[in-house]
């Protein structure tokens, strides 16, 4: 194994503008920084004080905890157990994520989507404010989780080193000015290459299965801590559009849903079935600052579904259809609201000819349209529309209070995974901690009151800190260097070649160099391609 290629990198996990900026700005503040790293490197001033400069990366060194590490380590046979079952799950990970980053490569080359918020250049960064997923009000909490994260990764890369009875030169972190951007072991280098390939697998696997563990433990701890939390009974208010029916009727964000028309809501479904068919004056019972009030929606007769896009090139559009158009019915089957909408078209294939009926500046029209192929079914007609839904009609974005509070506290890790995505707003409202608007849907009880703040507080960070591990951990598995999946992938190809018996020790080092070289360019090629293609192709 080449040296240099024993210092582990703890790398953050790639995730996704809360703030507005410059990008001129940045990458002016970033040159000089740049420079001055270059210029205090040539002075000398990096190694007199421990410390060394990669590009615009800055490693500081430290000599200190490794006593520590040495009690760690004291219990070997359950750290190799341990080590053994990182292995399995980093290599299960990583055997996932290379298959998924090489479909997204093939798909960005030969069948490119959209650009989405999520492939956002800077939604790529861990860097709060920025990130458009990574709110700057929780920049506390976010950088706190991703410093825990880093310390228990390159801990227990150190703890099996001494495991396998390798030494520990030095550890340290990796800065981007004041921004920690990952952090290192440096294990010596004949001690690397004495240990056996066990013995080093187990260790390269150490750092992902401490990020993983500490992301159970830390949704463990948080599920018992969200006990103390009460979620408000009621629809939650996202965001309220200008000029609308739902700001005529004084809704604000914030504020809680409980009734309409007297009724209390049982959930965020009711609250969209019941206000898709809603018409006329609608009275809703809102909850604000401790009372409840009644506000009245002025909504008009439901004159069909109003489409807010048609697709150029789909069937819609080829028949006459346009945006604003309302679609009063389909093959004679009104449409008056989007489930009749939604019936309206299922079932029908490709190829399947239907008459639309609809609006336009209020005069009526009919035309025929031959369904296209659905993207996601092939066997699904497909008629190349968005439309709007009655809830957007009035201008009133919901937030399901249920259903972040059901997925943090829950005991079952299959929910824990799920809630790893409420900043994406995948199957519920997003969700970026218990802060502004939101901190309003929810309420603390018992001895968890008196500490308020503080108490809110330690749930971010506690949610925070599981993200960040998980990411970090899902990350590092990819097998591509200098990650730990890339070491791991090394280890394995070795391994397999020399069993072979087909090549001699250099030819075999040659041949698996090249192997692990070319899976790490597709890997980093892929998520170029997810970033760039989008945009370029």
């Amino acid at each position: 194994m080449p040296a240099g290629e024993n210092r582990f990198v703890a790398a953050p996990a790639f995730s996704s503008q809360m703030i507005e900026f410059r990008w001129s700005y940045v990458l002016i503040a970033f040159l000089l920084y740049w420079i001055a790293v270059v210029a205090l490197d040539n002075r000398g001033f990096w190694e007199r004080h421990d410390m060394s400069a990669v590009g615009p990366m800055v490693m500081i060194r430290t000599f200190r905890g490794k006593q520590l590490l040495e009690r760690l380590a004291e219990p070997k046979r359950f750290w190799r157990v341990y080590g053994n079952i990182g292995v399995a799950i980093a290599g299960l990970v990583g055997a996932v994520s290379f298959f998924f980053l090489l479909q997204i490569g093939y798909m960005s080359i030969f069948d490119t989507p959209p650009a989405t918020d999520i492939t956002e250049p800077q939604n790529v960064l861990v860097v709060p404010g920025l990130n458009e997923f990574l709110p700057l009000s929780m920049a506390p909490e976010i950088i706190l989780g991703l410093l825990i994260g880093i310390v228990v990764h390159e801990g227990g890369h150190g703890v099996l080193c001494r495991v396998e009875d390798i030494e520990v030169d030095s550890m340290g972190a990796v800065m981007l000015a004041v921004l920690p951007m990952g952090a290192f072991v440096e294990p010596d280098e004949e001690g690397v290459e004495e240990a056996d390939s066990g013995g080093r697998t187990r260790m390269f696997a150490a750092g992902v299965m401490a990020n993983f563990v500490v992301t159970l433990v830390v949704f463990l701890a948080l599920a018992t801590a969200m006990g103390a939390v009460s979620p408000v009974d009621g629809v939650g208010v996202q965001l309220v559009q200008p000029d609308t029916a739902g700001e005529e009727a004084g809704i604000q964000q914030g504020d809680v849903i409980q009734t309409i028309d007297g009724e209390t809501l049982q959930g965020f479904d009711d609250y969209l079935d019941r206000i898709e068919n809603a018409s006329g004056e609608v009275v809703l019972g809102v909850y604000r600052d401790g009372e409840v009030t009644e506000r009245t929606l002025y909504l008009d007769e439901s004159e069909g579904v109003r489409l807010s896009v048609v697709q150029q090139g789909e069937a819609a559009y080829e028949a006459g259809l346009r945006e604003d158009d309302a679609v009063t019915s389909i093959d004679g089957e009104p449409t008056s609201n989007v489930p009749a909408f939604q019936s309206a078209l299922s079932g029908l294939r490709p190829g399947d000819e239907v008459s639309v009926t609809y609006l336009r500046d209020d005069v009526e029209h009919e035309t025929s349209v031959t369904l296209g192929e659905h993207p996601a079914d092939s066997e699904q007609g497909f008629l190349g529309v968005n439309f709007l839904t009655r809830s957007e009609e009035v201008g009133v974005t919901p937030y399901d209070i249920e259903g972040p509070y059901s997925l943090l506290a829950s005991y079952d890790p299959r929910d824990w995974v799920v809630g790893i995505f409420l900043p994406l707003g995948i199957m519920t409202s997003q969700f970026f901690g218990f802060d502004g608007f939101v901190l309003g849907f929810y309420e603390l009880t018992g001895a968890a009151a008196a500490l308020g703040g503080a108490y809110w507080f330690a749930l971010n960070l506690m949610y925070w800190t599981a993200w960040v591990n998980f990411n970090l951990g899902l990350f590092n598995c990819i097998p591509a260097l200098p990650l730990d999946g890339g070491h791991l992938l090394r280890e394995a190809s070795d391994r397999a070649i020399a069993a072979s018996g087909a090549l001699e020790e250099a030819a075999a080092d040659r041949v698996s160099d090249a192997f692990v070289v070319t899976v790490t360019l597709v890997m980093f090629g892929s998520m170029v391609l997810m970033i760039a293609a989008p945009r370029l192709l």
